[in-house]
């Protein structure tokens, strides 16, 4: 019976192939490769379109967090590659001292609703609209993709090339 019922999955996946996980998830090491080159590819196109808007960045941190003090650097260093204004934002008024602007925080992390820190959020300028990005310490490839997904709406809107 497991032969059988093996041999219907197969022929099923055949006849309906979107329900396959390979298609968007490939098993091979050449296709987990591409479909890695492709997410690096759409990463920058979302930072690109971020910079492009001059979007700017927020860090909300406490600066005596061993947790916000070891993110910091990593996150400067990301807005300097990508040339996105980081302003970092104190709530325990201890700046940290790899983010080269530091600030108190004077309400706007009450005004954002920030409900755990550290947190980076992202603000369009133009219209003053604030999109959070991550909580808690959070990989600068996991910030990427959570650019990704806010740029694109979780895949609402594509990227122009």
């Amino acid at each position: 019976k497991s032969i059988e019922y093996g041999a219907s999955g197969e022929k099923a996946l055949l006849m309906y192939p979107q329900l396959s996980a390979n298609v968007d998830n490939p098993m091979s090491q050449i296709g987990q490769q591409i479909k890695s080159d492709q997410n690096r590819k759409d990463q920058d196109k979302a930072i690109r379109k971020v910079v492009s808007h001059n979007f700017g960045m927020f860090f909300f941190y406490k600066g005596n967090d061993p947790m916000a003090q070891a993110m910091a650097p990593s996150l400067q260093r990301f807005a300097d590659e990508y040339h996105i204004k980081l302003i970092g934002i104190s709530e325990d008024n201890t700046a940290i001292a790899s983010i080269k602007d530091n600030r108190k925080d004077q309400g706007q992390s009450q005004k954002l609703k920030v409900g755990a820190f550290p947190a980076v959020f992202i603000i369009n300028p133009d219209t003053n609209k604030f999109y959070p990005i991550a909580y808690g310490f959070t990989s600068i490839n996991e910030i990427k993709e959570s650019i990704v997904n806010t740029v694109t709406q979780y895949g609402k809107v594509k990227l122009d090339d």
